[in-house]
């Protein structure tokens, strides 16, 4: 029997929805019996010093490909664990940039650009928002590629800089955020914020501070925006891709999807904006979803 070996930085309670896009994307690409393929998964709840580790264990499972899922960081404790065995990734910067991608290399998936939107996600929250004259942005510091990549950005935009390593850490960044001035916030893509994205959408509320997500499952927990591509079909995607190594083909053969910003989703939660005393303009209620 085939093995996939699953390896994210998140946790599997809050990335139920996720795991499951992935195994419809299996069976897109025909393993859609339990019997067909085994899938071990390595979650690293947040800490992501244990992934090298994690993709060590995987690797020692025999597995025949590695599925990286939960950010860039995942994908390079992968890559630096083998240079045999196949991985995918969901990379939120670009992919070759981050040295996910080299000529007859051994990893291919897909291109979120959640880093590089930036500029876009904060033309959508000056529309939403055009009271703020400042406005922030949530970070999550580590030794990660991509977050010195967030910082360059949000200094290049003027953003003020709140950081929470942990969940813990999330009540003083939004009070750091209020107190700094901030009229809006924008939360960046990090899997470990998307696993503590009730509380993070509850902080909000509570600060009464409007915040602009990745991802539309914040909306649908009561957040006020996103701005983003799908984060359940980029698992959908390296499912199928997955699949389809199985069935024999390589990953320099299959294309780095790369999301453009044209494939961005907008939603808004109308009674959210109500409550924040917000109307949506126009030209974001023509072009998004309100829900």
């Amino acid at each position: 029997m085939k093995t996939i070996g699953f390896l994210n930085s998140a946790s599997k309670k809050n990335f139920k929805a996720f795991s499951e896009a992935f195994r419809q994307g299996l069976q897109d690409a025909g393993y859609a019996a339990p019997g067909d393929v085994k899938i071990i998964e390595r979650w690293a709840e947040g800490d992501y010093h244990r992934l090298p580790k994690l993709a060590k264990e995987l690797i020692n499972s025999n597995v025949d490909v590695i599925a990286t899922t939960g950010g860039t960081v995942a994908a390079h404790a992968a890559m630096k664990a083998t240079k045999k065995h196949p991985i995918l990734f969901v990379s939120g910067y670009h992919a070759k940039k981050a040295g996910l991608v080299k000529r007859g290399g051994n990893a291919t998936g897909l291109s979120m650009h959640t880093t590089e939107s930036l500029p876009k996600r904060l033309a959508a929250v000056r529309q939403m928002v055009p009271g703020a004259k400042k406005v922030a942005i949530l970070l999550r510091p580590s030794k990660a590629f991509v977050y010195a990549r967030e910082k360059e950005h949000a200094k290049k935009a003027k953003l003020v800089v709140v950081e929470a390593r942990t969940d813990k850490e999330l009540g003083k960044a939004f009070a750091s955020a209020v107190k700094q001035g901030a009229g809006a916030l924008i939360v960046c893509a990090d899997p470990h914020f998307t696993t503590h994205r009730k509380k993070i959408v509850a902080l909000a509320a509570a600060h009464k501070l409007p915040t602009a997500y990745p991802w539309r499952e914040y909306v649908h927990d009561g957040g006020l925006m996103s701005f983003g591509p799908s984060l359940t079909d980029a698992y959908r995607q390296v499912g199928q891709y997955a699949g389809e190594i199985l069935n024999g083909s390589k990953p320099h053969t299959l294309r780095v999807h790369m999301k453009k910003v044209s494939d961005f989703e907008l939603v808004v939660n109308a009674k959210t904006a109500r409550a924040l005393g917000l109307a949506v303009p126009q030209k974001l209620s023509a072009r998004g979803e309100l829900v």
